[in-house]
């Protein structure tokens, strides 16, 4: 099988971003309970995302040597330990993020447990995550009222 630009993308001048929305799409599917797949449907969310970040390019003019950048353990894009909390509450006022991706943010940003969360339905996941933030951001009010007033936080 040799690699090359489908005929139909040739001729329709599809862009990165529309094949972005597809693939985002499937993703969702993937991530259903009834299929499961939430590996399958992590890979298509980064590859969505990879291609979103190349924007109104046309897929035929994308040279087909081209790999999206990894980080460590494989994943492309996004450093969910570090993430500021500003960053987090923005994403949770998103409708758009799967629950596998909402549960790999919960992991490796709160450090909550990836078999609990996955027993949860995606609303949950998302209420849990909104908990977390809410309380790291109490966290951080008694931690700035306390400095004001010369006291160390002892939580």
């Amino acid at each position: 099988m040799t690699v090359e630009h489908s005929s139909f993308l040739a001729e329709n001048e599809v862009t990165a971003l529309d094949l972005a929305r597809l693939i985002r799409r499937m993703s969702h599917i993937f991530d259903m309970n009834d299929l499961g797949n939430s590996n399958t449907s992590d890979a298509l969310m980064h590859l969505s995302e990879y291609l979103s970040s190349l924007g109104s390019v046309y897929i035929k003019d994308l040279p087909l040597s081209e790999r999206p950048p990894r980080q460590a353990g494989g994943k492309l894009g996004i450093d969910y330990g570090s993430m500021p909390l500003v960053e987090v509450k923005r994403i949770l006022d998103q409708d758009n993020w799967s629950k596998s991706r909402l549960v790999q943010l919960a992991r490796t940003r709160f450090g909550m447990p990836e078999s609990r969360l996955r027993r949860l339905t995606l609303s949950e996941v998302f209420d849990t995550v909104r908990a977390a933030a809410a309380h790291e951001d109490s966290l951080d009010i008694i931690e700035r009222n306390a400095a004001a007033s010369g006291q160390a936080r002892n939580s």
